[in-house]
């Protein structure tokens, strides 16, 4: 984890960041290790003078737990804390040993993100995202739980910054390929496949997996001049 993005982030960079109240100045000095990432790209209550846009390529992830609204209904929000708990603890732990960071928790979900860093290729960085994906799968194959999707994305200008005034502000992330991985979920759902993936990430989760390629069109909202497909499994 400590190289996810050793070297990709200069002293210029990190200098922006701490000016905009986001990274403490011990972080300028070395490489932005696992204990500087968790701290700063989450949801966090911080103190900002202006908003630091840094564009960082790489992969939106995003996972989505199907029928925890109905769960939590029916059976009470404790219920679904006791039963949740330990499967959401276990995918963190997925996705941050294929160097993924977690960016929040969006209520029965997880919002990720692979970042390129100055030592690999894209190809690597999207690699690392395809297995996260069948990493997942495996382990929800073998807890029986198949109501579940994920989506992802790359994305060229993946950026960290930050949204709210003095009373509470959170680090967030924009970008395009951001919004397609959060919007396609539903597509997913409804043509029956349990991942969906841009064309490139699909090269990397074929050789991962060996599954066969399913090509579906995007939906007009999320197609870009360059971008009309996206590939489901």
């Amino acid at each position: 984890m400590k190289n996810i993005l050793k070297k990709s982030l200069n002293t210029n960079d990190l200098n922006k960041l701490f000016q905009a109240g986001m990274l403490t100045k011990r972080s300028i000095h070395g490489s932005l290790d696992e204990e500087i990432i968790r701290e700063h790209f989450s949801i966090t209550d911080i103190g900002i003078k202006d908003n630091a846009v840094i564009p960082i390529p790489g992969v939106t992830f995003v996972f989505d737990l199907e029928g925890s609204s109905v769960s939590i209904r029916d059976r009470g929000e404790q219920d679904f804390i006791d039963r949740f708990s330990q499967m959401f603890k276990s995918l963190t732990n997925i996705i941050y040993s294929n160097n993924g960071i977690v960016e929040k928790f969006p209520g029965d979900g997880i919002s990720a993100h692979f970042l390129q860093n100055a030592e690999e290729s894209f190809a690597i960085c999207r690699r690392r995202a395809a297995s996260t994906a069948n990493d997942i799968q495996t382990y929800m194959r073998n807890q029986n739980y198949s109501g579940f999707r994920i989506s992802m994305w790359s994305g060229q200008s993946t950026v960290a910054t930050t949204i709210g005034d003095e009373n509470h502000h959170e680090i967030i992330s924009i970008g395009h390929g951001v919004n397609v991985a959060h919007k396609l979920e539903k597509t997913i759902k409804d043509s029956g496949f349990t991942v969906g993936m841009d064309r490139d990430i699909w090269f990397q989760y074929k050789a991962v997996t060996g599954k066969a390629e399913n090509v579906r069109t995007l939906p007009t909202n999320l197609r870009s001049a360059t971008e009309q497909y996206w590939y489901g499994a």
